[in-house]
């Protein structure tokens, strides 16, 4: 909550927050929620919209690596 924060204090006006999540485990089920909760509560008047990713049925045998820079 530091960081973001920090990173909504350097704008000039925060409309809202984005996420982008897994819903299968990892990280995106328990501390995204955690993470939206907490912004929910500190930022109660800005829009928050979610991106859930659902596992596929099936596993695809083709793997994507990008660099992000």
């Amino acid at each position: 909550m530091e960081i973001i924060r920090k990173v909504a204090e350097e704008c000039d006006l925060v409309h809202g927050f984005q996420f982008v999540h897994s819903i299968s485990g990892g990280t995106g089920g328990g501390f995204g929620s955690l993470i939206m909760d907490n912004i929910r509560q500190e930022y109660s008047d800005r829009i928050i919209k979610s991106y859930s990713i659902y596992p596929a049925l099936s596993m695809s045998q083709v793997v994507v690596c990008w660099e992000y820079s």
